[in-house]
């Protein structure tokens, strides 16, 4: 917003630049604002499970039939859903990685089937060259079992 103002871009691009940064936060308010029933918050969960597999697929789809790859000095294409917009090889490898751990965790299909989409996942990140995302996911949960603890010595 300041660097619009800066370089006398005019006020319109300084709100939309604005917007374009508080859009995910404003999205989430709307989710977390509106009350939902037991049915709806069953069909809002189903619809992400589904985003999310659909988004693992892509990936492996612009890897495998597309071949896209990872080349020396190019942008990193496996990027599912979030395809070219800058940092989408990160962005949909966290994504990924953060619904796999989810789906482990809350599915009662069969180990061997949650077990499948966790490694899918892990090897869409492989894929997507955003190892950095491994790290931050462990630093991460650290930090969550920490905060948690109540006594740290046990």
């Amino acid at each position: 917003m300041q660097v619009a103002l800066i370089n006398n871009a005019g006020i319109i691009n300084a709100v939309m630049g604005f917007v374009l940064l508080a859009e995910p936060f404003m999205l989430m308010l709307a989710i977390i604002s509106i009350p939902m029933s037991l049915e709806r918050v069953d069909w809002f969960r189903t619809w992400i499970v589904r985003f999310c597999f659909f988004h693992t697929f892509l990936a492996f789809v612009q890897n495998y039939v597309l071949k896209y790859q990872y080349h020396e000095g190019f942008e990193d294409n496996i990027q599912g859903i979030f395809y070219r917009s800058g940092s989408g090889h990160v962005v949909g490898a966290s994504v990924a990685l953060t619904f796999g751990i989810y789906y482990f965790i809350t599915s009662k299909r069969a180990l061997w089937i949650r077990a499948a989409v966790i490694l899918a996942t892990l090897w869409h990140m492989v894929l997507a060259d955003a190892k950095q995302v491994l790290l931050c996911l462990f630093v991460s949960g650290l930090i969550l079992v920490f905060t948690n603890v109540k006594d740290v010595k046990n």
